[in-house]
């Protein structure tokens, strides 16, 4: 009977242990080590995309092993569903960011990372391009390369396969350090899909030469509720918000059919400085773009043309949009696009509703509060989806899995306390000896 119960608690400490490891055929993973994470980024640049597969990080984790090779690379994408459960990874170095390819179906969600990375074009803190979905994740280190870099994606993407399916970003953000390069971004180096939902930077952005925004270096896109707070600083056509808002003129070679981009209901806060076509949120407002429902507080620095409080350069379309009074005392510094119901104010005036024609003040968009944002206009509560409310079964499940692994495991020592309760070596003896012998592959003995 003694022998029985030895070989039973054996049993059940083993289980736990394993209940605890990676299970990679799994539809739901949970990673707890450095190992299992770079075991998913070496699967997935071997050809498993893990589609329609959960996998949890259960914990932080610090990267000690060396350069960080990114999960999804040349050929390769992830398209499984990444849950970081809140936790950080941290000490990620190398020439690319946690991913390089997230395609569509793919999503990240509730992650922290802190990085250093240096590459060459396409960089990203979290991904190098994203075609999936980002959810909740936040990003703080440094970010150099050369073309196409973003605090936390480095090109939010388009489909060029007729799907018209795109990525998107929402209630992200770059936290804090510094991004630099050409087309360059806090948030986004180049961002062809949505971006929105309290989407924000607070990092520093260099331009090397050309391309520079606090939130998007150039957007042909969809920026929504979106907001930046960092410095620009260098270069040519640099916003505080955005560098260049649609490039249907400057860029009419891009082989995307629609090259406008639209900015609604955001802001940045900050300063700004370049040669030219520089501008408090956009450097740059081309044909057939727009901007909305926006305002820029940014101290404005250019030593040439083509300057202005809101945006150097208009030729597309912009309503109901403001800027704070500030050296520049000019709301765009070249127009040739359409301007309606905008215009320069003071600090009183940004601060009162009743300046800011058409802008929705209910419950679910801006408000101005004392106290919050300089008493400017900041957003509500973001009207994300509240994913706290909703029932993760799969989660549960993995939690619960590893729930009975840790009691397995108390279970066994308990029945070898209970056989050995006698021995000179005591319970903390034994519990040692245990998990020496499993964990460690040491000889049990008593």
């Amino acid at each position: 009977m003694k022998q029985s119960l030895k070989i039973l608690a054996m049993i059940l400490v083993i289980a736990g242990v394993a209940l605890a490891q990676a299970n990679w055929r799994a539809d739901n993973i949970t990673i707890r080590t450095e190992a299992d994470l770079r075991q998913l980024a070496v699967l997935v640049n071997n050809g498993n995309d893990f589609f329609n597969r959960k996998i949890t990080l259960a914990n932080n984790i610090e990267l000690v092993g060396g350069e960080w090779v990114p999960i999804g690379i040349g050929q390769t994408s992830f398209i499984g569903k990444f849950d970081g459960n809140g936790n950080t990874i941290s000490g990620l170095e190398g020439k690319q960011g946690m991913f390089e390819n997230v395609d569509w179906g793919g999503s990240i969600s509730n992650l922290n990372l802190v990085v250093n990375v240096k590459g060459d074009q396409g960089i990203g803190g979290l991904a190098g391009r994203n075609l999936g979905f980002i959810y909740n994740c936040f990003v703080r280190g440094n970010i150099t390369g050369n073309s196409t870099v973003g605090g936390l994606v480095g090109i939010n993407s388009l489909d060029e396969s007729g799907k018209q399916v795109h990525g998107t970003i929402w209630n992200s953000g770059f936290i804090s350090g510094t991004v630099s390069g050409n087309v360059v971004g806090g948030l986004v180096g180049t961002n062809l899909g949505t971006i929105g939902e309290r989407s924000h930077a607070a990092g520093n952005v260099l331009v090397n030469e050309v391309l520079g925004g606090g939130l998007v270096g150039i957007n042909i896109g969809v920026i929504e509720r979106s907001y930046a707070t960092g410095s620009v600083k260098g270069g040519a056509v640099v916003g505080g918000l955005v560098g260049a808002n649609g490039v249907r003129t400057t860029m009419p070679a891009l082989p995307f059919e629609d090259l406008s981009g639209f900015i609604v209901n955001s802001y940045a806060i900050g300063n700004v400085s370049g040669s030219d076509n520089v501008g408090g949120l956009v450097g740059i407002n081309d044909i057939d773009s727009e901007i909305s429902f926006s305002y820029a507080t940014v101290n404005v620095v250019s030593v040439e043309d083509a300057v202005g409080e809101l945006v150097g350069i208009n030729v597309g379309r912009i309503g109901a949009s403001y800027a704070l009074i500030g050296n520049i005392e000019t709301l765009i510094g070249v127009r040739e696009g359409t301007v309606s119901n905008s215009g320069l104010l003071t600090i009183e005036q940004m601060r009162r509703q009743s300046s800011f024609v058409g802008w929705d003040f209910s419950d679910s968009f801006w408000r101005i509060s004392r106290g919050i944002n300089n008493g400017f206009p900041h957003f509500r509560k973001s009207t994300a989806t509240d994913q706290s409310f909703v029932v993760d079964w799969d989660f549960i499940l993995i939690k619960g899995l590893y729930a009975f692994g840790f009691l397995c495991i108390l279970v066994g020592l308990y029945l070898w306390f209970s056989q050995k309760k006698k021995s000179k070596r005591g319970s903390l003896g034994i519990a040692t000896a245990i998990l020496q012998s499993v964990c460690l592959g040491k000889e049990f003995s008593v």
